[in-house]
């Protein structure tokens, strides 16, 4: 494949701390690549870097000749008053196409991401939108190479499935961050990981993030086993030159200088082999009750709106729930109804006697944001106790990545990942029988979310999860509750099986709401055994090839329409919106013609 960028040696610095250093690796041609690393590892400032947004310290960036390049921010920076169309038009002027073809490109890109209303301020989207809005003018004007930062951000269910089947079809190279290890494992075709403690400072692995894990494992694995090897050769040779032999000879100053060559070497691998484990663990009351909560006939309503009717449902011990559904519609309160913060329209809760629930909210009201973090960990002193037990704030501290001179920094001026540890340093000081997590991955890197998992994993109480993190509640429930489309909340067997009904059906309202296609399934197909057609199957089997036909022979003549010269900017729209319900009436014929088969 034909390389399009290529970083040698790259590093920066910030202040006397290196951020990383001797960077190489390429990007090619329709390369698709996952960039990875703790927080603060530098990924974002490396992916700045790549686009020209940045200037490196050391070492260079050579891009292939005429090659083009697009950079979509972590935070997308949009004028609240402008419309969705503006921003779009100005986007694809920067991308350099020309004016005359400008409104036709953004017509069927905005047609493509979903946009009915172009004329919509952009300060009221909500995040995803503006996410969604972002990537799009990101790849106007066909670029060869675009590089994504955290994409996943602010999308929902919806979203996430979208920008999915985006990647994977895109006709572009691309790099992104990203701590979505479903997405990693769904879409990339190579991952890059920044790590210090690793040779080069990098890993790179060819396929999807199982197996970049796998080979990572396999290199700490060796990086400890030479550790212990070399631990034990040290011991012996300094016990060799403690003895005070006499370095008149060659052979034993060769040996003493060995000596201090092989504690060289041992401290270093003693610095990349060390890992910094966050002090996770939620702590358990130890109570044995079977049942913990039972919902009987329970139907809550929002502003008139019917979030659950008549659910039935018992929380039991050992479970862990993974609550699905679109952003709205109410798995938030539903963890609000379970703390008893809410009383239901309707039914009953049945709560086991003093149960103590944990509550971790989304947007992290507990914080104290005008406080320290000294404070908001230690109240009162400087000690924390945990299982009546006295820890000083700065050990409780470390325990959570956090350095003794960030103590007096204001809580507000922590970056999202911290606060999200701190919520949970406060959190863990309290036991519990039933935990409520509402998005507890935001913002948190791959090694923390590792570390969670291992955690709820071995919790042995009961978890109640709100998360758009696939991976983690692929693994994890055992349990699944969903609100579909018909505004019911249902159990289901697998995250899958919601997955599948969630985007069939935005499928079927997607002319009505204008959106995006999104994949069917995300497992693959369970072969079943052909059974014989149907009279009325046969029928609809020897015309759908004609059907089929129909239909493309109408999206190229609506296609072709958008190329007419002085065509409207209502029209271009009302063209854009047919094109895609004729490609999801297509896709759809398609799926039902594999069927027949």
């Amino acid at each position: 494949m034909e390389l399009l960028l290529s970083c040698h040696k790259v590093g920066k610095t910030f202040g006397s701390t290196p951020l990383f250093t001797d960077l190489s690796f390429g990007i090619y041609q329709r390369d698709r690549v996952g960039l990875i690393g703790a927080n603060g590892a530098g990924k974002s400032t490396l992916l700045k870097i790549m686009a020209g947004e940045m200037e490196a310290d050391a070492g260079r960036v050579t891009r292939k000749t005429s090659t083009k390049t697009n950079y979509v921010p972590q935070t997308p920076q949009f004028q609240p008053e402008q419309t969705v169309m503006e921003v779009a038009m100005e986007a694809a002027k920067k991308a350099g196409i020309h004016e005359s073809d400008c409104m036709v490109e953004v017509s069927i890109a905005l047609g493509q991401l979903g946009f009915m209303d172009w004329e919509q301020q952009v300060g009221a989207l909500s995040g995803g939108w503006k996410k969604r809005l972002a990537i799009g003018c990101g790849t106007l004007g066909e670029p060869d190479l675009v590089f994504f930062d955290e994409p996943t951000n602010h999308l929902d269910w919806e979203g996430l499935l979208w920008l999915e089947s985006f990647l994977q079809k895109a006709p572009f190279a691309w790099i992104a961050i990203s701590h979505d290890r479903y997405l990693l494992t769904k879409t990339v075709q190579r991952v890059i990981e920044i790590d210090s403690r690793l040779e080069d400072g990098l890993l790179e692995t060819d396929g999807a993030y199982d197996a970049h894990v796998d080979k990572k494992l396999a290199l700490l694995s060796g990086l400890q086993e030479r550790q212990e090897r070399l631990e034990n050769t040290f011991k012996i040779e300094q016990e060799w030159s403690r003895r005070g032999p006499k370095a008149r000879g060659t052979k034993a100053k060769f040996r003493m200088d060995g000596v201090e060559e092989k504690k060289g070497e041992l401290a270093d691998l003693r610095r990349r082999n060390q890992t910094q484990s966050l002090g996770i663990e939620f702590l358990s009351s130890g109570r044995k009750t079977k049942t913990w909560m039972e919902l009987k006939n329970v139907s809550l309503m929002r502003g008139g709106n019917t979030l659950m009717e008549h659910l039935n449902f018992t929380l039991a011990s050992n479970m862990i729930v993974g609550i699905l559904g679109a952003n709205g519609a109410g798995k938030s309160s539903l963890l609000q109804l379970l703390t008893a913060a809410q009383a239901p329209t309707s039914g009953e809760v049945k709560r086991a006697e003093n149960i103590r629930v944990l509550y971790m909210e989304q947007e992290r009201q507990s914080l104290p944001l005008t406080a320290t973090l000294r404070t908001a960990l230690a109240e009162h002193g400087d000690q924390v106790v945990v299982q009546g037990q006295s820890v000083h704030v700065v050990t409780w501290a470390k325990r959570f990545g956090f350095a003794a001179n960030q103590l007096d920094t204001l809580v507000h001026k922590l970056s999202g990942g911290e606060q999200a540890r701190l919520l949970l340093a406060r959190l863990l000081t309290h036991e519990a029988d039933v935990l409520l997590l509402d998005e507890p991955t935001n913002d948190l890197d791959i090694a923390t979310l590792e570390e969670l998992e291992r955690c709820l994993e071995i919790f042995p109480g009961t978890v109640v999860l709100v998360t758009h993190d696939r991976y983690l509640m692929s693994r994890l429930c055992t349990h699944f509750l969903g609100f579909t489309q018909r505004g019911t909340l249902a159990p289901f067997a697998s995250l899958e099986q919601w997955l599948k009904e969630f985007a069939a059906s935005t499928n079927g309202n997607e002319r009505k709401k204008a959106l995006p296609s999104a994949p069917v399934a995300t497992a693959p197909l369970v072969e079943t055994s052909k059974k014989k057609r149907s009279y009325k199957e046969q029928r609809e089997w020897e015309t759908i090839e004609a059907s089929i036909a129909e239909t493309e022979a109408a999206l190229q003549q609506l296609e072709a329409q958008l190329e007419a010269a002085g065509i409207s900017a209502e029209k271009l729209q009302e063209i854009c919106t047919a094109c895609e319900g004729k490609r999801a009436e297509i896709e759809q014929l398609y799926h039902r013609w594999s069927e027949l088969e």
